[in-house]
């Protein structure tokens, strides 16, 4: 991070940036719904968050100086602070998943990473700012599901759920940042609109490719047809609920608080950090 940016338990606008770490010690190998390919699944999500945390940073970065507006540039800092550490975070749990659940994904690593490395160089920073609202807005849409339905989540283990739904308010909390940006500087609508139609593509073909090469090298994952069927289930049920969510956002009059996720951001800052010190200080249970 560069010192400009360096945010200390900073709030603005309910952009929280809170310095959690996460103890992985214990968890189950197929941690999610005892299902191999749903566990598979959320590791590889986890797999693309490093890197591609980053690049929404670089981008938001690149074109900083060309913000005006003071409140947006606080918001930006704070939109950063987040990234960060959700970055660090998740290359932790993924570090756990490789060394200790003995899942190989450093293939995929090193191809995310370079794939990511080469747009940071070569796409214009308005294409990359234009691809970073879009996966903003999948990934806030994603985080309002799971803490509209958290009894969806019911079966996710209980030594991984917090960074799960941590990570998904802390999503929904800065959804419009990297969007307004955008806006004050480019309001290219029909390049953000391209980017999101791309990106879509992109992300849904590689997440499923990657999540069912590794099932296919896991005996429990590639022999349980009526798991896989279950998971497939489940990840289509999720699909079919964000599906309106989605292509609001390419509605001419769209933007991402339209969506109004105050009371519900609200009651999970309570529920997650009941001291109100940022700091998580209960596991979050689905009975509490």
């Amino acid at each position: 991070m560069h010192k400009e940016d360096l945010v200390v338990n900073t709030v603005v606008h309910d952009i929280t940036v809170r310095h959690q770490k996460f103890s992985f010690d214990g968890l189950k190998k197929y941690y999610f719904s005892k299902n191999p390919f749903l566990t598979h699944y959320l590791s590889v999500l986890s797999l693309t968050f490093p890197e591609g945390e980053r690049m929404f940073v670089h981008s938001v970065r690149a074109v900083r100086d060309r913000i005006t507006d003071p409140i947006l540039q606080k918001e930006v800092s704070a939109f950063i602070g987040q990234e960060a550490i959700h970055g660090n975070v998740h290359e932790a749990f993924n570090t756990y998943v490789q060394k200790n659940l003995g899942v190989k994904t450093q293939k995929y690593q090193k191809e995310i990473f370079n794939q990511i490395k080469q747009a940071k160089e070569k796409i214009p920073k308005k294409h990359l700012l234009a691809m970073t609202c879009g996966f903003e807005h999948l990934t806030a849409i994603l985080g309002e599901h799971m803490l509209t339905h958290p009894e969806e989540f019911d079966d996710l283990d209980p030594i991984v759920r917090p960074m799960w739904f941590w990570h998904a308010l802390e999503e929904t909390e800065h959804k419009a940042v990297a969007f307004d940006v955008y806006q004050h500087v480019y309001h290219d609508e029909e390049t953000r609109l391209r980017m999101m139609k791309i990106i879509t593509r992109i992300f849904i073909a590689r997440i499923l490719m990657m999540t069912v090469m590794i099932s296919l090298k896991d005996k429990n994952a590639r022999f349980n047809v009526r798991k896989n069927a279950i998971a497939m289930k489940r990840l289509g049920s999720i699909v079919r609920s964000i599906t309106p969510a989605y292509k609001a956002y390419f509605s001419p009059t769209f933007h991402p608080n339209d969506r109004d996720t105050t009371a519900l951001t609200k009651a999970w800052r309570e529920r997650l950090f009941p001291s109100g010190n940022e700091q998580m200080t209960a596991i979050y249970d689905k009975t509490s």
